[in-house]
């Protein structure tokens, strides 16, 4: 059988080049006779070498390229024009995993088409690279871009597109722009509350001698006004006026002392304290001491009051009135919750020395919370109790203190009802402010 082989011949100077011979079987001249041709294949073997050299260069800038997509933090997909997904970046496979779609599926298309738009097929469409928001199901917010990719006779074979999650710099950006406005908020309560504070002592203080004047002019009058005479007092009898007006006195001053507690919140609200006055402190003593301070008020709400103070706690490193301003305004909103004085409030301590953290909390039996206004609770202004005159500062305010001391306020609702309110100090943290 005639076969195509493979030889290497040497030239006169030694060198050789690759050939190839066939041999041919044949009679000349009545004998069997083979001819062999032979072909210098040197030209295509070299050629042949290029190409392999040139195709493990391709793979490896493939390999090299395709590494570099794969770091990208960014989903990044390729799209034939027939809108088929044929590369994509091992972040888009994990983000095609976490939205529950195949290896084929594009993953943001299906959301663009309920918006009335499609960047891929826009791109594809007009030649020209696109940008547009989507909102996933998760809450992200991305932003997602496409590039056509153009051959030599300028048709457009391909589109790539990217998507960026932008959710985290949205975010810093309100949180920029809400601490701009807090600032200009500070500046402007910090007068406003002096302005008011100065008139409205005078109020307080003022109502308050004429309550005990009109209180000491009630005997006389009763006794030198003539039981016959028909005294007019703006338009009240004497019997009204000695009934209304102590009546009117006490409103005057109590819109005064909620006006006082008003501008105690916006003070406090304005107010940036520092680190000067932190002492060793026992949280305990704060907390009996807090209790004090407001024991008639919350008898007032409940007659279920405990006190579990855990004993031989470490002392730490803090501005003892603050942390007493904290656990009055939880104490009082804790008594705020109760819908009867059957229901409880607990104030407790605790010790973790395995993680060096202490604990206090504040637990009731009342209302709850409703979960819809539970992230925003340490929002500033942010009250339920508006009509009540609540101005949404005090677990704004409670809030910062605790994370000047290195800590956390957290927020926890019980079942069937009730809520758990605790601020936990970090004890070795806390220790290490000077």
């Amino acid at each position: 059988t005639d076969k195509i082989l493979e030889v290497r011949f040497k030239r006169k100077d030694g060198s050789t080049f690759p050939s190839e011979t066939i041999g041919m079987g044949c009679i000349f001249k009545g004998e069997k006779t083979r001819i062999v041709a032979v072909r210098d294949i040197s030209e295509r073997r070299a050629t042949e070498s290029a190409i392999r050299a040139s195709e493990q260069k391709y793979q490896l800038l493939f390999k090299q390229f395709e590494g570099l997509l794969n770091a990208i933090a960014d989903p990044i997909g390729l799209v034939n024009s027939d809108l088929t997904l044929i590369w994509r970046n091992q972040t888009y496979q994990q983000v095609q995993k976490d939205f529950g779609y195949d290896e084929h599926t594009l993953v943001f298309r299906p959301l663009f088409k309920e918006k009335g738009s499609d960047p891929i097929q826009s791109c594809f469409n007009s030649g020209k690279s696109q940008e547009d928001r989507i909102e996933t199901q998760d809450g992200r917010t991305w932003v997602f871009r496409t590039f056509p990719l153009i051959d030599d006779k300028l048709q457009i074979q391909q589109v790539i597109f990217t998507a960026v999650d932008i959710s985290e710099s949205i975010r810093l950006q309100n949180e920029a722009t809400q601490t701009s406005r807090m600032a200009s908020l500070g500046t402007l309560a910090a007068g406003v509350a002096h302005e008011i504070n100065n008139p409205n002592a005078l109020i307080l203080y003022n109502s308050d001698i004429l309550g005990r004047i009109f209180g000491d002019l009630i005997p006389y009058v009763r006794q030198n006004l003539p039981k016959s005479a028909d005294i007019d007092f703006s338009g009240l009898g004497w019997s009204d006026v000695e009934k209304e007006v102590p009546e009117l006195l006490m409103m005057v001053n109590s819109g005064a002392k909620r006006i006082k507690r008003i501008v105690d919140d916006l003070r406090d609200f304005t107010q940036h304290e520092n680190s000067e006055n932190f002492e060793s402190t026992d949280i305990n003593q704060v907390a009996k001491s807090a209790l004090r301070l407001v024991e008639n008020t919350i008898k007032q709400y409940t007659h279920n009051f405990s006190l579990d103070l855990m004993e031989d706690i470490p002392s730490v490193s803090a501005d003892a009135g603050r942390l007493e301003q904290v656990i009055i305004n939880l104490l009082l909103n804790a008594g705020q919750a109760l819908t009867s004085p059957s229901q409880s409030i607990k104030l407790k301590t605790i010790y973790h020395p395995s993680i060096d953290q202490i604990v206090l909390q504040v637990l009731d039996s009342g209302s709850g919370i409703d979960p819809k206004v539970l992230k925003s609770l340490t929002e500033p202004f942010m009250t339920t109790k508006r009509t009540e005159g609540g101005t949404g500062l005090g677990l704004s305010v409670s809030e910062r203190i605790i994370k000047e001391h290195g800590g956390q306020l957290i927020f926890e609702a019980k079942q069937p009802q009730g809520t758990c309110v605790s601020f936990v100090l970090p004890v070795n943290t806390i220790e290490g402010r000077k």
